[in-house]
Order: structure tokens, then C-alpha cells, then sequence
């Protein structure tokens, strides 16, 4: 309890990570146990950059080896290079036709020449980022910087989980057995589990100085959680055996009250029993097909505060190390201006953020209006 009272714990961490549900089982619990328990739970957010750093640095360490000198056996990295090349430069038609050596050395001068061609800022670099239409003039080296959580490795249940779920799949230890990991696949992305999408760009203000000019910051995940709702990691497993059990008890009590005698009085308890196990088999179901349809549950995208936070640290440590003088952030006016709406809004809504119910048709309270384009694309946002 004094753990998830911290300003800085995360409860939607605490239960993604399995951390909550260990820790009740522990009434005394030391802070090195806790460090323990937590070493590889904390969420890795990583960055995928569309528009920019397109050549993996692995690819680029390779372009100032000689090819005469070239072995491709000499070191697994090479091989790396090799297969990017093949896999993804379409160089496999070219491998019938030359020895190791040869296909190396050609596969070296490709990566060299996709170096130059997609360096940042380029026009073949900046042509790779999706949205780069949406922008209002002015800026340069448009890129969309995506914060994403790994798929990772999959989620373990508990023993009692499994053996709820009908003891489906193999079991070997009570540490668990694999289930689906969490995946949210965004619209708008073909990379999964986007926490959020940062588009930016290159600007210099009537001051000289150099300004990263941000041109959207958006969660298209936390927008569809709050949406449709979000998942309350139910084992769905284990539901499917108890609703099978609860039908399998259905099935029982009707048999039996087909050949019941309408006077006994044990009939009036067979039809209490046989309502029971209906009400309980419809609660069930409505509970499976919520968890069917609501979005996957993970860090930072239950709140807006925090995939805001997380946003907004990765723009200031992108500003601070690439040397910018400022950073700057679209306004409600140019967004709408950028967008011409009159062409391009589909659809408002206002979500209320202050409870209770609207003074009137013309007072909506306090909340927050979002404006969509034709496609799903979230425009405004006041």
C-alpha cells in the first residue's frame, strides 16, 4: 500500500508488470526484494523514426572497409550486412552470380550509396514518413518520431490461472505458461503498440534561432482506450472454462426439470437454480465480449498525463542534444489553418472533463474539443 501511495508509481505499472498481485502475497517485503522483483518489469520505450537515421548504425560502421580486404567470415557483423542487404535491397538475384567475397563487396557499395541518398533531411529520407502533407509551410527535415513498447516476450499466468483455464497448453513449472503478449495496432501506423507519434520539423524564428517546431503530439492508443475502454486483463481462459462450467450445470438442471412433476416442490428449486445459472451465464458473457472489445491495457496510456510526460522528455532531450536553441508547438489556429478545415473536418466532439451533468445547451463546462479529419485523423484538439 505505502508503495502505490508514491507520487511516483505507476498503478497501471504495478499491474501490467504482475508486481501488484506478487507483493500482496508478501506482508513484509524488503526494499532490495522489491528492486529484485522489479529488475526487468520496468517498461522499455523505444523510438522509431520515420524520416530520419533510415540506414541502421550497423549498416553504416561497414562502408569504410576495403573490399580486397573483405572476409565475410571474419565477423558475425558482416554476415548482418549481407542479409540487410539481400533481405531488404533486393540484392538476392545478384548472389547467383558472384562468389562470397564478390556479393560482400556489392552489397557494402549498396549500402554505402542508400547512405548517402536517405541521409537525414534528404528528400528520399523525408519521402519515407507518412504524414509529412499535413505541415504548415516553413519548416525542414520533416521526420515523426514514434514512441512505441515491445512486443516482448509473452505474458506468464498463474498456476491457478491455468488450471482455471482448463490446463490448456503445457505446464511444467507454477512459474506460468505463455499467454498472448499485449499488442494495439494504430490506424494510422504499421508499427505496433504506438504509445504516441511526435511529427516534427526543422524552423528558424525572427530571432536567428534554431527551433525543433513540433506539428503534432498525439496517442491514437490512449484515444481509442478512452473511446471503446479499455481491457481489465480478465483471464479469458479461464472465463471460457467458467462459462462451459456454468452451461454444463445449465444443461444439468434442464434435464432434470424435464421430467420433474410440476407439484413437487423441488421443481420450485430446480427453476431458482436453473435462473441462477442464467443471470450468472449472461454476466459472464457480457463480460467476455467487453474484454474481447476493449483495447489493450499497458504503461503511460491510460492517463493523458503520463503519455504526455513521456512525449514531452523525448523532445526536450532531442532538443538538448541536438543543439536547438528552442522548441516550439503548433497552435490551435495554425493546426486548423494547416488542415483547412472547411475541406477537411469530418467530425467534433466534446468530452467533458468536469463532471456532472451540463448547465445547459450553451454551457458545456469544462472539457475538451477534438476535431477529426476524413480518415480518423485527430486535427484539433483545444
Amino acid at each position: 500500500n505505502e508503495l502505490q501511495r508514491g507520487e511516483n508509481v505507476s498503478k497501471d505499472f504495478l499491474q501490467s508488470s504482475g508486481l501488484a498481485e506478487r507483493l500482496a502475497a508478501m506482508p513484509d517485503v524488503t526494499r532490495d526484494e522489491v528492486q529484485a522483483m522489479t529488475k526487468g518489469t520496468v517498461p522499455e520505450v523505444q523510438q522509431v523514426m520515420l524520416g530520419e537515421n533510415v540506414i541502421p548504425t550497423y549498416a553504416k560502421q561497414f562502408t569504410d572497409i576495403h573490399y580486397p580486404d573483405f572476409e565475410p567470415a571474419s565477423a558475425d557483423s558482416r554476415y548482418e550486412a549481407m542479409r540487410l542487404a539481400e533481405a531488404s535491397y533486393d540484392m538476392n538475384m545478384r548472389r547467383d552470380n558472384l562468389d562470397g567475397a564478390e556479393f560482400a563487396a556489392a552489397a557494402l557499395d549498396d549500402l554505402q550509396d542508400l547512405d548517402r541518398r536517405y541521409r537525414p533531411g534528404t528528400t528520399e529520407a523525408q519521402a519515407l514518413a507518412k504524414y509529412g502533407d499535413y505541415t504548415i509551410p516553413g519548416g525542414e527535415n520533416y521526420r515523426e518520431m514514434l514512441l512505441t513498447l515491445p512486443m516482448g516476450p509473452a505474458k506468464k499466468q498463474t498456476y491457478e490461472e491455468w488450471v482455471a483455464g482448463g490446463m490448456q497448453g503445457q505446464w511444467s513449472t507454477k512459474t506460468g505458461t505463455a499467454q498472448e503478449p499485449v499488442k494495439f495496432q494504430s490506424s494510422h501506423w504499421d508499427q505496433p503498440n504506438v504509445i504516441s507519434h511526435i511529427r516534427m520539423n526543422d524552423r528558424t524564428d525572427a530571432e536567428g534561432k534554431k527551433v525543433l517546431f513540433i506539428e503534432e503530439l498525439q496517442s491514437d492508443w490512449a484515444q481509442e482506450g478512452r473511446k471503446k475502454g479499455f481491457a481489465k486483463g480478465e483471464n479469458k481462459q479461464a472465463l471460457a472454462a467458467q462459462y462451459d462450467k456454468l452451461n454444463a450445470e445449465r444443461n444439468k438442471l434442464e434435464s432434470k426439470l424435464s421430467t420433474a412433476d410440476d407439484a413437487d416442490p423441488a421443481t420450485l428449486g430446480i427453476l431458482d437454480s436453473l435462473k441462477t445459472v442464467y443471470e450468472e451465464m449472461l454476466a459472464l458473457a457480457d463480460r467476455m465480449t467487453a474484454e474481447r472489445s476493449a483495447i489493450p491495457s499497458a504503461p503511460f496510456v491510460r492517463d493523458t498525463k503520463d503519455w504526455v510526460d513521456l512525449s514531452l522528455k523525448n523532445i526536450l532531450k532531442r532538443a538538448v542534444d541536438e543543439g536547438y536553441d528552442r522548441v516550439a508547438f503548433i497552435n490551435g489556429k495554425q493546426s486548423a489553418d494547416r488542415y483547412q478545415l472547411t475541406k477537411y473536418l469530418d467530425k467534433l466532439e466534446f468530452i467533458r472533463t468536469s463532471g456532472g451533468i451540463a448547465p445547459g445547451p450553451d454551457e458545456l463546462g469544462n472539457g475538451m474539443l477534438i476535431g477529426y479529419d476524413k480518415s480518423g485523423h485527430r486535427i484539433i484538439e483545444e
